[in-house]
């Protein structure tokens, strides 16, 4: 059987898939248009960065960084990329 290797140099760094990927490339959009725009909705920034609908967006930030879009907006960042322990 053919051993499936991913094609963009990105993906074989960390071994993810092309959707795993797509996802974390969307959620990197939900923090650079949050940062940049810090006065916009989530449902704003929702649509901006591809999602449905806002709970899908938050679905997914919970998923990827572990606390949610909100405490992620207030806590202090050094970076905009930044997201703190959700522990």
């Amino acid at each position: 059987m053919e051993q499936r290797v991913p094609r963009h140099p990105a993906l074989r760094a960390i071994v993810a898939t092309p959707a795993t990927f797509a996802r974390i490339l969307r959620f990197q959009r939900v923090l650079r248009h949050r940062t940049a725009v810090p006065g916009a909705t989530w449902a704003e920034v929702a649509a901006a960065a591809g999602y449905a609908d806002p709970p899908h967006l938050v679905r997914e930030f919970r998923r990827i960084a572990g606390i949610a879009p909100t405490a992620w907006a207030a806590a202090p960042k050094r970076h905009p990329n930044h997201v703190p322990d959700g522990r």
